[in-house]
């Protein structure tokens, strides 16, 4: 499944807007309240149209809550119809090509329920798809999943329980649109197959390539296995001073945390939804993925090499990301970044960091930091009055510099330097300051 392009209509802060996205990787920048998580929130409804054909899994409908409003004073209107309009691919079968659908959801009227329009055949592939996974043929399912801020992967999970079977949907959509996932999932799995795998022999395969999709994006982290002792995955982790010890998955640092989490989820679902593609299945499963901040927690040397990094690991997803990080920004093309402020001229990639700040997020004097450039212009102002003390002869306006260059003199009382300096120029000029 892949959306090209999305409308979205009276839905959360937008009234009336298009997008169009990119086949494997699009990042959305903005000030804060442009309107970011809400193009995300809307793709997971648009995407959710696939699930009405699923039994048991939960299609995300557009809530109350996300109605655009209008406010009249005290009075507030509730701006209907919402609308969500979606266009794009699905494969209806492992051997088809991606067929082209165009589809809607929509909310007509506050205290009514979502409404799905033209999507007859997303729904009746899901349903279809769904039949042939009872009868066991080989039907490639695609990926939908999104992962919110509230991901941390560092709940209290209690003891992790070995899987039982069910269905590849439950396993593989098991809260996919719920912005605030869960690490059980992919625990519980990987000590049930690590415990087969050294009973019968069964599953090496897929908890290799599952190892090999975690160390692609997290090298510093090797050797994963099972510690039945910690009763969580543990890896042999390498510091930054380059020591090498073992580290469970719930004591790691809270980007190392994030980052392994959501591969392992990622990969997990990949493989949970495509068995018969054996360990082929992170590779080669298509689908949606959608991740608001995706710099959350990280350094800026993952934010550099993040998104480059998810595309070698898994290649057939479309990924649509928020960010605030001017690193992640800097790692993509011109086509792969939206603006929600404004339009993107050049490539992200052939801009410096500063360019990137000041072009594309706009975020002034980036090269300064805000203090430096106060204490610059705290002592342009110092320096001025005491030029201006020199030629004045009342002295109540004296006495009313002299007041203000204590008070800017104060500003700064904490930094010895910068009030030194302030003093020498002062003392410097005296002989021509009227007292």
């Amino acid at each position: 499944m892949r959306i090209d392009r999305l409308r979205i209509k009276n839905f959360r802060n937008i009234e009336d807007r298009e997008f169009e996205f990119p086949e494997h990787f699009t990042v959305l920048i903005g000030d804060n309240g442009t309107g970011k998580t809400a193009v995300l929130d809307a793709l997971a409804i648009a995407a959710g149209a696939y699930f009405l054909g699923i039994e048991d899994v939960p299609a995300r409908g557009i809530l109350k809550d996300e109605v655009r409003r209008s406010d009249y004073g005290e009075n507030i209107e509730y701006m209907t119809p919402v609308e969500i309009e979606a266009e794009g691919f699905i494969k209806q079968d492992y051997h088809s090509k991606p067929l082209y659908h165009r589809w809607k959801r929509s909310l007509n009227h506050i205290g009514g329920k979502t409404s799905t329009h033209d999507a007859f055949e997303i729904v009746d592939t899901a349903k279809r798809q769904a039949a042939e996974v009872k009868n066991n043929e080989p039907v490639e399912l695609p990926l939908i999943a999104y992962y919110g801020t509230g991901r941390l992967w560092a709940e209290e999970v209690g003891k992790i329980t070995y899987q039982k079977k069910a269905s590849r949907f439950k396993l593989g959509y098991e809260n996919s649109l719920q912005p605030k996932v869960s690490s059980r999932g992919f625990l519980a799995w990987y000590k049930t197959f690590e415990d087969e795998a050294l009973k019968f022999g069964r599953g090496r395969d897929l908890l290799k390539a599952f190892n090999e999709a975690v160390i692609s994006v997290v090298p510093e982290w090797q050797k994963i296995s099972f510690s039945f002792l910690e009763d969580d995955l543990m890896g042999l982790y390498t510091t930054p001073t380059g020591e090498k010890i073992w580290m469970p998955f719930q004591l790691l640092s809270d980007g190392f945390r994030n980052i392994v989490g959501l591969v392992a989820d990622l990969a997990y679902r990949c493989l949970q939804l495509n068995p018969h593609l054996e360990r082929k299945a992170i590779k080669n499963t298509a689908g949606i993925v959608l991740i608001a901040e995706l710099d959350l927690h990280l350094h800026p040397k993952w934010q550099k090499s993040i998104v480059g990094d998810l595309k070698k690991t898994f290649p057939n997803i479309q990924f649509i990301a928020t960010t605030h990080s001017p690193f992640i920004v800097q790692s993509l093309k011109r086509t792969e970044l939206i603006n929600l402020n404004k339009d993107t001229g050049e490539d992200p990639f052939r801009k410096s960091i500063e360019e990137i700040a000041e072009t594309e997020m706009e975020v002034p004097n980036v090269e300064r930091s805000e203090r430096f450039e106060e204490m610059t212009e705290t002592a342009e102002q110092y320096f001025a009055l005491i030029k201006q003390g020199k030629t004045t002869k009342d002295s109540r306006q004296v006495r009313e510099l002299k007041a203000k260059l204590d008070r800017l003199q104060e500003r700064f009382s904490e930094d010895p330097a910068y009030t030194a300096l302030l003093k020498a120029e002062r003392k410097t000029e005296l002989n021509g300051f009227r007292r």
